[in-house]
């Protein structure tokens, strides 16, 4: 990786992002003092160069021991760069998957993502992308919303301006991980303006869920409501209850569940609750 020759730097890296596809082998690159070379070459001008490095560093990152190693390192900056290098789809998807991984267990990692513009560039760029760029921007989307510490400033940098459009994606994934961040965002948050703000639009992806015949989306759609419902927000819950009596929000002839849990049916059982809070 030291070689002054590309193609041979290239064919070390690519040999690297193979051996880094086991657990094992993820940790030892680390140790071995790998990062300093990847984190180098993720700046280089030759493409298929940034591609290996991005997609070596992608499988690195998978293990959560190496996740605060690589901030550390200095790979934020390089690979928020190189999540708008449009001029290659792959390396954009590895370069936000990498941000996606680095984001998963991690408070400290999380707001240095933020910190470092990620979030930002993700939401400029997600609507005009590919439908794999989108797929793994809302994939990390729906990561970082599960985080209780940075909800409010998620919804201060207007994520959901691109979420809600997003949920209309005829990619069922792209679909499923914006309504999933979502619902996330409408959970346990200390001011519910901003989603009142966006309430209509929000009414809109959950009556579109509930009548999609598929079980996935519409306990997606129930989840929401019932955050939405337990935030104790009067309008809110006006709001949902007149949407229930007039069937935009249509709680009938929902799909059985296929995932049960200790035999109970999670479809059924949301919408029970739902149907207790709006009494």
């Amino acid at each position: 990786m030291d070689s002054s020759s590309p193609r041979v730097q290239c064919q070390a890296t690519l040999a690297l992002r193979n051996l880094a596809s086991d657990a094992l082998y993820q940790l030892e690159i680390v140790r071995a003092g790998g990062l300093a070379n990847l984190v180098t070459l993720l700046k280089s001008q030759h493409e298929p160069l940034v591609l290996a490095a991005v997609a070596c560093i992608r499988n690195i990152s998978i293990h959560p021991m190496n996740e605060g190693l690589i901030i550390e390192a200095g790979f934020l900056k390089p690979l928020v760069a190189l999540v708008d290098y449009t001029d290659s789809v792959e390396i954009q998807c590895h370069a936000v998957s990498t941000l996606r991984n680095l984001a998963a267990s991690s408070e400290k990692n999380r707001l240095a993502l933020l910190d470092a513009g990620a979030v930002k560039k993700c939401r400029d760029l997600v609507l005009t992308s590919p439908e794999s760029v989108q797929s793994e921007i809302s994939a990390c989307f729906a990561i970082l919303a599960l985080a209780e510490e940075l909800k409010t400033r998620l919804l201060e940098q207007g994520i959901m301006d691109v979420l809600i459009p997003l949920t209309k994606s005829p990619n069922p994934e792209v679909c499923g991980n914006s309504a999933a961040a979502l619902a996330n965002l409408c959970s346990r948050i200390n001011d519910y303006s901003i989603v009142l703000m966006k309430y209509a639009e929000i009414s809109d992806f959950i009556s579109s869920f509930l009548s999609s015949g598929n079980s996935t989306f519409e306990h997606i759609a129930l989840w929401t409501m019932l955050q939405l419902l337990e935030s104790n927000d009067q309008d809110i819950k006006i709001r949902i209850k007149k949407e229930i009596h007039t069937g935009k929000m249509n709680l009938n002839n929902l799909t059985a569940d296929d995932n049960f849990t200790n035999g109970t049916d999670e479809i059924a059982n949301l919408t029970q609750q739902i149907l207790e809070l709006i009494k």
